[in-house]
């Protein structure tokens, strides 16, 4: 009987490790088929089939059996993912002579909450504002951002403090900036547009030099409520959702999307300025497709100087890091926060210090 479990546990044990080594394989290839599409999907659970193999590893010890190596082998082939995750860190080396400009990227899901009340607009803008007071960006790169609500001139007040410009995919100093929008202390050049109303780049005299800022909002999943819900009991283990197929398909159908939008923001992140910083919620976890090739063209700030959890999406399946500021080598991360603010949006703020680097 007990050499009969161990041979069932193993079978399993195979299984996760492919499960897990597969996770790892989605910036290989362009999701378009099914094939692709499933390791893609297989990304999302990059963090679950590390902890399942951890426990296969204990499970094996507690036999008494060499065959803990199996799950060793496999976390220790995949193991540079981790730090995509979670690392434990103190911040970059700042020079304290550089010009210093701080980034913060922001899905602030029009002020509605992590359960996305509309009631709550007028007083989580307020709390908006007052975040920004305390934090003093520089630069707002913002995603489904509204700016005018019943009681709340958000613009305005953006303007107030110091945010003279303003610039989305439709050009720059906008009189009603909404949606994927930048708002910046330092002069912006010129902004174009990219594809949609949802991905641009602008250009802004900073750091003594011009810089480039991507600023990306890649297709949602558009989940409504029920589909929420159903990840609520999937998350619980309750996997008639799964059997189903809805969520399945409509994730299937956003990861391909999010391959198309790879190929089409590709060619721009080429012969622009040396310093550019790429931000935004790409919807995407750190093993995707389009992480991982821009990971090849930039540098993850998070990676470079963040610690801790790097969780930035706090609705279903909240393990999840989604929104990011990566930029060129022309700059470095000095220091970067994840503000846990749970009352404003269902993301996270990110605050990145940036400065020139040493080249």
């Amino acid at each position: 009987m007990k050499k009969t479990l161990k041979i069932l546990f193993l079978i399993v044990n195979v299984a996760v490790v492919v499960l897990f080594l597969l996770s790892t394989l989605a910036g290989y290839h362009q999701p378009v088929g099914r094939i692709s599409v499933g390791v893609s999907l297989l990304s999302y659970g990059y963090v679950i089939f590390f902890i399942l193999n951890i426990l296969c590893s204990v499970i094996w010890l507690i036999f008494g059996s060499r065959w803990f190596l199996l799950s060793i082998a496999a976390i220790a082939v995949r193991i540079s993912f981790v730090p995509l995750y979670f690392q434990i860190g103190t911040g970059g080396k700042a020079d304290e002579e550089a010009a210093r400009l701080t980034v913060m990227d922001y899905n602030l899901h029009h002020y509605c909450g992590p359960e996305t009340d509309y009631n709550l607009q007028d007083t989580n803008a307020t709390l908006f504002l007052n975040l920004v007071r305390q934090t003093e960006p520089d630069i707002l790169c913002l995603q489904e951002y509204a700016g005018d609500l019943k009681k709340t001139k958000v613009t305005d007040s953006l303007k107030a403090m110091g945010y003279t410009w303003c610039a989305s995919a439709q050009g720059k100093e906008l009189k009603r900036p909404a949606g994927t929008v930048v708002f910046s202390k330092y002069r912006i050049i010129e902004a174009t547009g990219i594809e949609n109303e949802c991905k641009f780049y602008a250009d802004i005299e900073a750091l003594d030099d011009t810089l480039r800022l991507f600023c990306f909002h890649l297709d949602s999943y558009e989940l409504t409520e029920k589909d929420k819900a159903e990840m609520d009991r999937i998350s619980r283990g309750e996997l008639d959702s799964v059997a189903k197929g809805g969520l399945l398909r409509k994730f299937a159908t956003t990861i391909k999307r999010h391959g198309e939008e790879w190929c089409i923001i590709e060619p721009l992140l080429d012969g622009g300025p040396q310093a550019a910083i790429y931000c935004g919620d790409w919807n995407d976890t750190p093993a995707s497709y389009f992480y991982q090739n821009m990971s090849r063209r930039a540098v993850d700030s998070y990676k470079e100087c963040g610690s801790g959890f790097s969780t930035t999406y706090h609705g279903p399946f909240p393990a999840f890091r989604i929104d990011y500021v990566c930029h060129s080598d022309a700059l470095k991360a000095t220091q970067y926060k994840r503000i846990r603010n749970n009352a404003i949006s269902d993301h996270y703020p990110l605050l990145v210090t940036l400065e020139k680097a040493d080249l």
